[in-house]
């Protein structure tokens, strides 16, 4: 191949596939010459006119596909030559800074290039050395104690992972990508924190709640609460009348003298304040006079009888979320007195 031949190639507008294609002359003209047929001339050509084909057509990855099924077919090459081809043009494109816009086809031809030769059945793949194998990762995991120690362990192989990947070369990339290193990596750090938070609320004892409280005792703890409620909200807009809070303070001393939801309600119109907001309130009365062990469901009844909002909720998701605490609670706190 002679010399203005290669500048061509070396000379084109892309600066990040001239370097690419000097790395591959040398590699064709050097002692590790890739196993294939093909002329350099042919393979620079063919990769070159496909490169360009994905970059121009980023949102067609059928038709990136089709063109790389087809070049090889129109060209008479062999499998190898074809394998050698697809190789480096996913080598050059999975360093390409603009990546991202253009992933779909990318990994159209990734699968492409899996049907053409399986990794995990090529030789290189099978006798190669892998610095990272999921199998081990896994191993290491089951050694260590603690979840705070798994888990800074595999965000930090996941750190490392995603800062050597940019370095790697096109068969080291392709087979992780292939067998879903990263992914099985992130999905552990889900399956870890989903324990953690589990053994958490196995190991979070009810809260013991005093026995005997008194009438007047009930009352204070209601009232301790439900103050709130005549106050105003974050947007210093009034939560309820005055009328209505002493009227929610009625219907509330009469629930706890039965622990049943009284006769007679008037539903009170819409607060100024969210459903969340008066769930939790009840949550804390709950939580204080009956403990957590078991949610007492006239209380939910109570909730849904006397506040209108609540008509358009089930029952079941004031109960499922009964202890859930919204997150500007605290900070409404401020406003409470006015």
């Amino acid at each position: 191949m002679s010399e203005i031949d290669l500048d061509q190639y070396l000379g084109t507008p892309d600066a990040h596939f001239n370097a690419n294609a000097q790395a591959w002359y040398f590699e064709f003209t050097g002692t590790k010459r890739p196993d294939c047929d093909m002329s350099f001339e042919v393979f620079i050509a063919a990769v070159h006119e496909l490169y360009l084909f994905v970059l121009a057509h980023r949102d067609k990855p059928i038709a990136c596909l089709n063109s790389v099924k087809d070049l090889p077919v129109r060209l008479s090459l062999t499998e190898k030559d074809t394998l050698v081809i697809v190789d480096r043009l996913l080598g050059v494109l999975s360093h390409h800074d603009e990546l991202p816009s253009f992933m779909r086809p990318f990994m159209q031809i990734v699968d492409h290039r899996h049907d053409l030769s399986p990794y995990t059945e090529d030789p290189d793949v099978i006798d190669h050395k892998w610095e990272f194998s999921f199998e081990e990762t896994k191993a290491q995991m089951d050694a260590i104690a603690t979840t705070k120690e798994k888990m800074v362990y595999i965000i930090n192989l996941i750190t490392d992972f995603k800062h050597k990947s940019t370095e790697m070369d096109e068969l080291t990339l392709h087979y992780y990508m292939d067998t879903g290193f990263l992914q099985k990596c992130i999905d552990e750090v889900k399956r870890i924190q989903l324990i953690d938070r589990l053994d958490k609320k196995e190991n979070t004892p009810p809260v013991p709640v005093k026995k005997g409280y008194s009438d007047t005792e009930k009352k204070e703890i209601a009232t301790k609460y439900l103050h709130f409620f005549s106050g105003y909200n974050y947007s210093h807009r009034k939560i309820m009348t005055d009328a209505d809070y002493e009227l929610l303070l009625h219907y509330f001393d009469e629930f706890l003298k039965d622990e049943a939801v009284p006769s007679g309600i008037r539903p009170l119109p819409q607060l100024a304040i969210s459903n969340e907001f008066i769930r939790y309130t009840f949550y804390l009365i709950h939580k204080e006079l009956y403990g957590t062990h078991q949610i007492r469901m006239p209380m939910i009844h109570f909730i849904h009888t006397v506040f209108s909002q609540f008509a358009g909720t089930e029952i079941t998701t004031t109960k499922t979320k009964f202890s859930v605490k919204p997150k500007l609670y605290n900070n409404d706190s401020q406003y409470r007195n006015g």
